[in-house]
């Protein structure tokens, strides 16, 4: 004896009431408006964390730049302070001899 399964296909369902179909058609709109909605706005919202994620990076990178460019700035200040104290002292040392 051989079993064979057969499937009974589910019947079709059927709405009389007009209301209840406008109702279930609005429902499917809005769901498709909702899911278009999330695939086009997901990226532009990512793209914008990615621009603003650059943005601070670059802007960190700058104020670092800045304060290396201070701090060299300041040594060769005082570098010259220091040839030039040393030239004066040359300097009063040669005329009190």
């Amino acid at each position: 004896m051989s079993s064979s399964t057969t499937t009974i296909p589910n019947p079709p369902i059927v709405v009389n009431n007009p209301n209840a179909l406008k109702y279930i058609i609005c429902q499917l709109f809005t769901e498709a408006l909702l899911v278009l909605t999330l695939i086009l706005l997901i990226p532009s919202i990512l793209w914008e964390e990615v621009r603003h994620i650059q943005k601070n990076r670059i802007r960190k990178q700058k104020i670092k730049k800045q304060k290396a460019d201070k701090q060299t700035e300041n040594k060769l200040r005082q570098e010259m302070k220091l040839r030039e104290e040393k030239a004066r002292r040359l300097k009063s040392s040669e005329k009190a001899s």
